[in-house]
C-alpha cells in the first residue's frame, strides 16, 4: 500500500520523540534553572538581612535618641532642683518650699512618678507629697553608696525596682539620682527621681517589631533598665556575656546575629550608645520574622520548582510509556508547562492582591485556551465578591461588564469547594446556570458554552475564591485542563493566603487599618492637648463610658488608662453612686450647665475639687487634689483659734488674778486681825480658802495662755515619773493597770518639775475617765530628735532634741470632732460637775510655754495617746538658782514708789507695805509718778 501523504514524516517524528535525549536535555535544563533559582534565593536572603540590619540600626538610633532626651530631661531637672534645695532655709518653711519644688517638678515632667531628697544619713527627708511618720532609709542602696563614696557630679542610674517613697510605692520605677554637696564638697545626700518604667517602655513600644521583637535599654555596664515587651523575670545583666565585651562595649554602634543571653531567642539585633556612653539600646528582631517574607517566597518558589520537577517526571514517564502521543499533545504540554512556570514567577513578584488576580486570570486563559476567564476572591466569611479579575478574548471584547460575583457556578464551586466541569449541553441544563440568563445576559455578559471552575483553597480547607473558565476555544474542557488549572489554583491560593489574607478580605483589612489609624491619630492629638494641663481630666460619653483620661487623672485616681477606658464610670467607682458626684454629673448632662463642687473620696482618702462641663458627646470633667490645701487651712484656722482663745483667756485670768490678789490679801489681814474673835476669824479663813481655790483655777487659765510663772530647772523625767507611780496608782484605782516604760540613756529636760507632775496627773486622770470599765495606762519616756522631715507631724514644732513623755490608754477614744476641740479651755465631754474642762488646756499651755509641744492621737474605740515633747537640757546646764529661805519678812523705813493702774490692787499693795514699816507713795500711771 502507498503510504498516505505525511505518514513518513509522522513516523519519523515519533521515532525521534521516543529517544530520551530531548527529555534528558530538558531535565538538565530544569535542574540548572532550579540551581540558578536557588542561588537567586540565597542572594535575596542576604539582601533581606542587609535591609533588616539597616532598618534595625535606624530604629536603634531613634530609640537611643528618645532615651537620651528623656534621661537628660530628668537629669536637668535634678541638677536645677539640687541647687534650689541647697538654697532653701532650714526649718518648717524650708520643708514646705522643698515639697513645693518637688511637686512642681513632678507635675511638669509626666514620666516621673516621685521626686524626693535623701539626707547624708540615707533618710528620705522631703518628697512631692507629705511623708509618713516612718520614712524609709536608703543608706544601703547602690545609688547612696555611689554618691557617698564617689565625689562626682555625674548622675547615677539604679536598677529598676518597686518604688518605696510617696506615689512610687508599689510601682515599677527606674531611679535617676544626683549627689548633693556643700560648697566645700561635703556629702549632703542626694536628690532622686523615680522614672516610670511604664513610660520608658512606652518609648520602646513605639517601635513595631513583630511577635518576638525586643527593644532593651541597658545601663553602660550591661544592666537591663527597660525591656519591651517586659520579660517574665525583670532585670538581668549582660556584663559577663562574651559578646558584650567583644561586640558592644568598645563600639559606638553595630549589628550582631546571636542568641539573646536573656531569653535564648536568636535575633538579628542592632545596638547604639548615647553620646555620653551612659546607656545603650538594642533593637532585636527574630531571624525567622526577618526572613518571613523570604521564607514565603522561597516556599512558593520551591513548591513551584518541586511542581515543575514533578511535572517533568510525569512528562518523562508519559514519554516513556506513550510513544504514540502526537506532536500537538507534546507541544501543548510544553506550552502549558512554560506558562505555568512563568505564572508562578509573576505571582511571586506581584506587589498587590489585584496584580496576583490579574496574573492568575491571564495565565488561566493561556494555559487552557478559553474565550473568558475570571478569578474571584471572596469577601469576609464568603459573603460576596471582594475582588475579581476578568480576561476576555477578542471575540468577547464587546462584553465589558464583568460577570456578577455571586453567579450560580461560582456559588456552587465555593459551596462544594471542589472543581466543576460542564459541557455546553450540561451547562444549558444545569440549575446553577440560571442567573442572570435571558435577553439581559446576551446584552451585558458573554455566553457560557461549557465551563471549567476550580476553587482557591486555603491550607485549613476553607474557600478563598474560584478560577472560572467558559467557552473553550477548541472543543470541550478536558481532564488535563482541569488538572493543570488546579495546579495554578494551588499556586494562587498559597500566594494569596501567605501574603495578603487573614480573617478578612484585603479591602476589609485596609478599611479597618485606616479607621484604626485615624482613631489612634485623634487619640494622640487629644492626649497631647490634655497631657499638658496641670488638672486631672477625663471624658465620658452619654452611656457613661470612659472615653479619655490624661496622665494626671491616672495619677490622682491611681488607675491606668488601659484598664479603665471603655468601661462604665459607675461600675468602675461604685462608691460614688448616689453621692454628690452622681447628682452633679447627671444634672450637668440633663440641664446642659457646668457644675462645680468639692467632695471627699473614701477610696482615695482625698478631697477633690471637681468641674464638670457638658459636651456634645457626653461630659468632660476636670478635677484637682486639694487635700493638702484643706489640711493646711484647717491647721492655720486651728492655730489662729487657739491663739485667739489664749489671748482672751489670758486677759480674763489676768483681771481675775488682780481681784483675787486683793481678796487674798484682805483675807490674810482679817485672819491676823481677828485672832480674838474665833467666829469671825473662821469666816475670814473660809474666804481665804475659797480665794486660793479660785487662784488655782486662774493658774490653769494662765497656763493655757502661756502666762503662768514657771521655775524651769534640769529634771530627770524618768525619775519624776517613777516618783509619781504610787500616787497615780492610788488616784486611778485598782481597775486601771499602770505600766511605766523608761527609755535607755534618757536625756534630762529643762522644765518646771511641779508643772510637769501636774500635767502628767491631768493626763492620767483624763485616761481613767476614758476607761470606766478598767483598762491599761502606759507611760513611756524616750528620746527624740525632730528634723525638717518629721516636724510636720507635730504642729508648730521646731527641729531639735526632746525628751518625750507618752501617756496612752485603752479607753473609748475620741472622734475627729471631739479631738479637734480637746485642748480648748472649758471644753469637756464629761457630765456636769465632773470636770472643769481646763485639764488638757493646762497641759497644752504648759508644753508650749516650756518650749515644747504636745500631740494627740486617737481613734474611736482604739484608745488615746498624748505625747509631750519637752526641750532637752544641755549637758553643762546648771540647775535653777536657789535662794535661802527667809523665815520672817524684812521690815524697813525706806520710801517705796508704787505704780498700779488698778485702784483696788494699788490700795492693797500700799497698805501691805505700810504694815511692814515702809513709807509709800502710790500713783495710777507712769507720768504721774514722774
Amino acid at each position: 500500500m502507498t503510504p498516505a501523504p505525511g505518514a513518513p514524516a509522522r513516523a519519523s517524528w515519533r521515532a525521534r520523540s521516543s529517544h530520551p535525549a530531548p527529555v534528558i536535555a530538558l531535565a538538565v535544563l530544569l535542574l540548572g534553572l532550579t540551581v540558578l533559582f536557588g542561588a537567586q534565593l540565597m542572594q535575596e536572603r542576604q539582601r533581606e538581612l542587609q535591609r533588616a540590619s539597616r532598618a534595625l540600626q535606624n530604629l536603634a538610633s531613634v530609640v537611643t535618641e528618645h532615651a537620651r532626651q528623656s534621661i537628660e530631661t530628668v537629669d536637668a531637672e535634678l541638677r536645677v532642683l539640687g541647687d534650689d534645695l541647697a538654697a532653701l532655709p532650714p526649718g518648717s518653711e524650708g520643708q514646705r518650699q522643698a515639697q513645693s519644688l518637688l511637686a512642681k517638678v513632678l507635675d511638669t515632667t509626666p514620666m516621673l512618678v516621685e521626686v524626693y531628697r535623701v539626707d547624708a544619713t540615707g533618710r528620705v527627708v522631703a518628697a512631692s507629697a507629705p511623708l509618713p511618720r516612718d520614712t524609709p532609709l536608703l543608706e544601703t542602696s547602690p545609688a547612696f553608696r555611689h554618691h557617698a563614696t564617689i565625689p562626682t557630679s555625674d548622675p547615677f542610674l539604679s536598677e529598676p525596682g518597686s518604688g518605696v517613697v510617696g506615689r512610687a510605692v508599689g510601682r515599677q520605677v527606674m531611679r535617676l539620682s544626683r549627689r548633693l554637696s556643700s560648697p566645700s564638697g561635703q556629702f549632703l545626700g542626694m536628690v532622686v527621681a523615680d522614672v516610670s518604667v511604664t513610660q520608658m517602655r512606652a518609648i520602646c513600644a513605639t517601635v513595631e517589631l513583630g511577635v518576638s521583637g525586643v527593644v532593651t535599654l541597658f545601663r553602660g555596664d550591661g544592666l537591663v533598665l527597660v525591656r519591651e515587651p517586659a520579660a517574665d523575670r525583670p532585670g538581668g545583666s549582660i556584663a559577663n556575656v562574651d559578646f558584650f565585651a567583644r561586640e558592644i562595649r568598645d563600639r559606638h554602634a553595630g549589628v550582631f546575629d546571636l542568641p539573646s543571653p536573656l531569653d535564648g531567642v536568636v535575633r538579628l539585633s542592632a545596638f547604639e550608645w548615647d553620646d555620653r556612653r551612659r546607656v545603650f539600646v538594642t533593637v532585636g528582631l527574630s531571624r525567622d520574622e526577618v526572613l518571613a517574607d523570604w521564607n514565603r517566597r522561597a516556599t512558593i518558589g520551591m513548591s513551584a520548582a518541586v511542581l515543575l520537577l514533578t511535572l517533568l517526571a510525569v512528562v518523562m514517564w508519559h514519554r516513556v510509556q506513550s510513544v504514540r502521543d502526537d506532536e500537538r499533545t507534546a507541544r501543548d504540554a510544553a506550552i502549558r508547562f512554560r506558562r505555568l512556570a512563568a505564572a508562578s514567577t509573576d505571582i511571586n513578584r506581584a506587589v498587590s492582591v489585584e496584580a496576583v488576580l490579574d496574573h492568575v486570570t491571564r495565565a488561566a486563559r493561556e494555559i487552557v485556551p478559553a474565550h473568558q476567564a475570571r478569578t474571584l476572591l471572596l469577601g469576609v466569611a464568603g459573603s460576596g465578591a471582594a475582588a475579581q479579575s476578568v480576561s476576555l478574548s477578542d471575540r468577547h471584547a464587546a462584553y465589558r461588564t464583568p460577570m456578577p460575583g455571586d453567579s450560580g457556578i461560582s456559588r456552587l464551586v465555593c459551596e462544594r469547594n471542589a472543581a466543576l466541569r460542564l459541557t455546553e449541553a450540561e451547562l444549558a441544563a444545569h440549575p446553577a446556570a440560571d442567573p442572570p440568563g435571558g435577553e439581559h445576559q446576551s446584552r451585558h455578559w458573554p455566553p457560557m458554552r461549557g465551563c471549567l471552575a476550580v476553587p482557591l483553597v486555603a491550607r485549613d480547607g476553607s474557600n478563598l475564591g474560584v478560577i472560572e473558565l467558559s467557552e473553550r476555544i477548541e472543543g470541550e474542557f478536558s481532564d488535563e485542563d482541569e488538572a493543570i488549572l488546579e495546579q495554578l489554583a494551588r499556586l494562587a491560593s498559597s500566594s494569596i493566603e501567605a501574603r495578603y489574607l487573614g480573617d478578612a478580605t484585603v479591602e476589609a483589612l485596609s478599611a479597618a487599618q485606616l479607621a484604626r489609624a485615624e482613631t489612634e491619630r485623634r487619640q494622640q492629638e487629644l492626649q497631647q492637648v490634655f497631657s499638658t494641663t496641670s488638672d486631672a481630666f477625663y471624658t465620658v460619653d452619654r452611656d457613661w463610658l470612659l472615653t479619655f483620661i490624661n496622665r494626671q487623672a491616672e495619677r490622682v485616681l491611681d488607675v491606668e488608662a488601659s484598664a479603665v477606658l471603655g468601661r462604665n464610670l459607675w461600675a468602675l467607682f461604685p462608691k460614688i453612686v448616689g453621692s454628690i458626684v452622681e447628682t452633679e454629673y447627671r444634672r450637668a448632662v440633663s440641664e446642659q450647665v457646668p457644675r462645680e463642687f468639692r467632695f471627699f473620696s473614701e477610696r482615695l482618702q482625698r478631697w477633690l475639687d471637681v468641674r464638670a462641663f457638658p459636651i456634645e458627646q457626653g461630659l468632660s470633667v476636670y478635677f484637682r487634689d486639694v487635700t493638702e490645701q484643706i489640711t493646711l487651712d484647717a491647721q492655720v484656722q486651728q492655730a489662729q483659734k487657739m491663739d485667739a482663745v489664749g489671748q482672751l483667756t489670758g486677759g480674763v485670768a489676768h483681771d481675775f488674778n488682780n481681784l483675787l490678789t486683793i481678796i487674798l490679801g484682805s483675807a490674810d489681814t482679817l485672819v491676823d486681825e481677828l485672832r480674838g474673835d474665833p467666829s469671825l476669824r473662821e469666816l475670814a479663813e473660809m474666804t481665804r480658802t475659797a480665794a486660793e481655790k479660785a487662784a488655782q483655777l486662774t493658774q490653769r487659765l494662765l497656763a493655757f495662755s502661756r502666762r503662768q510663772p514657771l521655775a524651769p530647772r534640769v529634771v530627770d523625767v524618768a525619775d519624776l515619773v517613777g516618783r509619781l507611780d504610787p500616787l497615780m496608782r492610788r488616784t486611778l484605782g485598782e481597775h486601771i493597770e499602770v505600766h511605766i516604760s523608761r527609755g535607755a540613756d534618757l536625756w534630762k529636760a529643762i522644765v518646771d518639775p511641779s508643772q510637769l507632775e501636774t500635767a502628767i496627773l491631768n493626763l492620767a486622770i483624763n485616761a481613767r475617765d476614758a476607761m470606766p470599765g478598767g483598762g491599761r495606762l502606759t507611760i513611756e519616756t524616750t528620746n527624740a530628735t525632730l528634723d525638717d522631715s518629721s516636724i510636720e507631724a507635730v504642729a508648730d514644732a521646731v527641729p531639735g532634741d526632746y525628751v518625750v513623755v507618752t501617756v496612752s490608754d485603752t479607753g473609748t477614744g475620741m472622734n475627729p470632732e471631739v479631738a479637734a476641740k480637746a485642748f480648748e479651755p472649758f471644753f469637756t465631754t464629761k457630765d456636769v460637775g465632773r470636770g472643769s474642762g481646763l485639764g488638757l488646756s493646762m497641759v497644752y499651755g504648759f508644753a508650749r510655754q516650756s518650749g515644747g509641744h504636745v500631740r494627740l492621737s486617737t481613734e474611736p474605740g482604739e484608745g488615746t495617746t498624748f505625747t509631750l515633747y519637752l526641750p532637752r537640757a544641755d549637758a553643762d546646764q546648771p540647775d535653777a538658782l536657789t535662794v535661802d529661805a527667809v523665815e520672817e519678812a524684812p521690815r524697813g523705813t525706806e520710801l517705796i514708789l508704787v505704780v498700779e493702774d488698778q485702784e483696788l490692787v494699788r490700795r492693797h499693795t500700799q497698805d501691805a507695805l505700810r504694815q511692814l514699816g515702809y513709807s509709800v507713795k502710790a500713783f495710777e500711771s507712769g507720768p504721774d509718778a514722774m
